[in-house]
């Protein structure tokens, strides 16, 4: 999210690379499946006054203009209660300041506003669901208010898909108020509607597919669905939107983070993004990086679908690496920091490994084991002569993932020497990020 100084000539594009974040609620309480997000469920789109035809290609320009200019991010949040932002019927609209009211209240960082602040947020809210360009607050707000609103506004609604991180205020004469603030959009009114709809079909059918299954299956199903469907991009117009991930199939962090959270939220699951700063090389446009923490049966855990799948091509027949797919505190922290904002705010603790990935397939090789023998036992009992095996395996240690890096080829060979008089091919793919390595071995 990217407030616009005054003396700027052009719109900067709000983008998280490898970034988006949050705090959440500490409760472990499971939700009961969801209906559909009330905004997404609003069957009309309310047009402003301020709003014109021109949105459209005002949008364009702003996407042409991230590349000319360097990209200033700021970090935001995300984590209310599924079945509290979902319980009102399919067919309702958020027709009474009551309604809006008891949406906004929902959400984790809204929830937590303070009367002066909650008011200010109301009038934000309200204005982005109708594609207002400008809220005149009716009571001038703190500077640093003014900001916190924004990111909330950005990463606590993915809902509001309409709606662009950077924003413009006005202050008083030293800065210290503001007494209003310029919005930017990706899509007028009517398109806003359209999406909306979109997005309404996408989740009903996401429901149906997975009705009857665990959080953890749904949970799975998600995450395989983004990283198979979704192109990781930073600059089309929807990247850091939910609309960008699930329909368009191009985001970036951000848009990824957001999705995945919703379709979280849209399945009874709580699930937040956060932000954080990313300790590996990153040379995108962005210096922040995104991602989720979601409760499933009680516990929370880390997800990070974008750090486990960097390419810029689709992958339908690529095995997800699940790399960051229910991981520990302990883990994913030795791959990034929180930002300041959400380490002061904070998050739920993640202390259990139980529904990491890789412990329930067993493919994790413990800190002091004897990497080449659980290497042949992972393979060993996947492996079906004359078929193909893909693995994901992951080394809970950096300095064995190290030792490991150029004996994989090797292992692999042996492995099919022993086991089989077939030709095999192998390939290996390294993620070091979150000491990942898939092994496949592929008859010839």
């Amino acid at each position: 999210m990217i407030k616009l100084n005054r003396a700027l000539p052009v719109i900067l594009s709000a983008l998280i690379c490898l970034g988006g974040c949050s705090a959440v609620n500490d409760s472990s309480g499971k939700n009961d499946e969801s209906k559909i997000s009330t905004v997404l469920q609003s069957s009309t789109v309310q047009e402003s006054s301020s709003t014109s035809k021109d949105d459209t290609s005002e949008s364009t320009d702003v996407s042409k203009a991230v590349s000319e200019v360097s990209h200033e991010s700021s970090i935001v949040s995300e984590s209310p209660k599924a079945s509290e932002i979902s319980e009102i019927s399919e067919n309702s609209e958020i027709s009474s300041d009551n309604e809006e009211k008891a949406v906004i209240s929902s959400k984790y960082f809204a929830g937590k506003l303070n009367d002066t602040e909650l008011e200010a947020f109301e009038e934000l809210y309200s204005a982005v669901r109708e594609n207002k360009k400008k809220v005149v607050f009716k009571n001038e707000i703190p500077s640093e208010m003014l900001d916190k609103l924004m990111q909330i506004l950005n990463y606590d609604c993915p809902e509001l898909i309409n709606v662009m991180g950077d924003y413009s205020p006005s202050y008083n004469e030293d800065e210290s108020y503001a007494h209003s603030v310029g919005l930017y959009y990706n899509m007028n009114s009517e398109k806003y509607k359209k999406c909306c709809e979109e997005l309404k079909e996408f989740f009903d059918d996401l429901r149906t597919k997975l009705k009857g299954k665990s959080d953890y299956e749904k949970e799975k199903y998600v995450y395989d669905y983004i990283f198979q469907n979704c192109m990781y991009d930073e600059y089309t117009a929807n990247s850091g939107s939910v609309y960008g991930a699930l329909i368009e199939h191009k985001a970036r962090c951000e848009g990824i983070s957001k999705a995945f959270m919703l379709c979280m939220r849209e399945l009874g699951i709580d699930c937040i993004t956060v932000v954080g700063v990313p300790l590996w090389e990153n040379n995108g446009a962005y210096s922040n990086h995104s991602w989720n923490i979601v409760n499933i049966d009680g516990d929370w855990y880390h997800v990070d679908v974008t750090a486990d799948n960097l390419s810029d091509e689709y992958n339908f027949d690529t095995l997800p690496l699940y790399g960051f797919m229910n991981s520990d505190d302990k883990f994913i922290y030795q791959s990034r920091e929180l930002i300041s904002d959400f380490a002061k705010m904070g998050v739920p603790e993640c202390v259990s490994d139980k529904l990491n990935y890789h412990v329930l397939d067993d493919s994790l090789i413990k800190s002091g084991s004897d990497i080449e023998n659980r290497v042949y036992e992972i393979l060993s009992s996947r492996f079906k002569d004359g078929e193909n095996v893909a693995v994901s395996i992951q080394l809970e240690a950096l300095e064995d993932y190290n030792k490991a890096r150029d004996l994989w080829e090797k292992w692999a060979d042996e492995f099919i020497r022993q086991n089989t008089d077939n030709d095999y091919d192998n390939t290996i793919f390294y993620n070091r990020t979150s000491r990942t390595v898939i092994v496949e071995l592929i008859p010839e």
